[in-house]
């Protein structure tokens, strides 16, 4: 089983060209055992692309997560997604995806050169505990590698293997970034726990949630020294 770095991708670009990288690179797929082993089969109309006939707003609906062709296990995860369009302005898909182990820059490059498309990728792994950011625009890398969030949790790692602080302060201020760049990543007012992976939005709440108890049980201890 891999490690999955899970986050969202974006997609920018006139929606003719999305809707084509839709249908050319989205996939859903099938394994059957047979007698003489697996067989892997393509799942078709598992991933549509189509106007609402109420709003003229373009729907991206994915029955079950679908693989992104020409990369190394990188899926969309199954969901309902709509494409923000302005007039006059290029249109903007956003959906959720993960990668198994790590996300890879050149599939994405070949993609926008293509499809004459821009990506941009945010994504974090758990279990490594790193983030990865990725932008493409017009077939050129435009951001790579760590964030500057990345970079201060590299340091209070560094700090924590010196014996400067302790593991659940380096903890906490890793979430904090975390959850900070995911929310800044989606350029929304919205609280930024509903763009997080889950299992990230559960850490942040355990860290608030201690974080708190804390603070009471030091109220009520210097409420008892008082007395």
């Amino acid at each position: 089983m891999p490690n999955w770095v899970e986050g969202k991708l974006k997609i920018r670009g006139k929606p003719e060209d999305i809707k084509r990288w839709v249908e050319e690179c989205l996939h859903c797929y099938t394994t059957n055992w047979l007698g003489d082993g697996a067989h892997t089969e393509l799942v078709k109309g598992a991933v549509r692309f189509e106007r609402d006939p109420d709003s003229e707003e373009m729907y991206l609906y994915v029955d079950k997560s679908a693989h992104i062709e020409g990369t190394r296990r990188n899926l969309v995860e199954k969901g309902e997604y709509v494409d923000l369009c302005e007039e006059g302005k290029k249109s903007i898909l956003v959906v959720n995806m993960k990668a198994a182990w790590n996300i890879e820059e050149q599939p994405y490059i070949e993609m926008s050169k293509k499809y004459n498309l821009d990506f941009r990728v945010y994504g974090y792994e758990m279990g490594m505990e790193f983030n990865k950011e990725i932008e493409i625009v017009e077939g050129e890398i435009a951001t790579c590698g760590m964030t500057k969030e990345e970079t201060i949790a590299a340091t209070m790692e560094r700090a924590y293997r010196a014996g400067v602080i302790g593991r659940a302060e380096m903890f906490k201020i890793k979430i904090m970034l975390i959850a900070h760049n995911a929310y800044k990543f989606q350029g929304c007012a919205q609280i930024y726990r509903n763009y997080l992976p889950q299992h990230i939005a559960i850490h942040v709440r355990k860290q608030y949630l201690a974080e708190l108890n804390r603070k009471r049980k030091g109220g009520r201890n210097a409420q008892g020294d008082s007395h």
